[in-house]
């Protein structure tokens, strides 16, 4: 069976934006605790 370069191109495209509506939120949330983690890490760190 051979794929066609629009039918993969076509299904990469689908499947980047499902995924990114899927794991987009979380993701975001994951990242700004993170951040914010880091952050106060290097606030002690600096303060001591």
């Amino acid at each position: 069976m051979r794929l066609s370069f629009p039918l993969v191109a076509g299904a990469v495209v689908i499947g980047v934006i499902s995924g990114n509506v899927i794991f987009g939120p979380p993701l975001q949330k994951y990242w700004a605790e993170r951040q914010q983690q880091e952050a106060a890490k290097e606030g002690q760190a600096g303060s001591t």
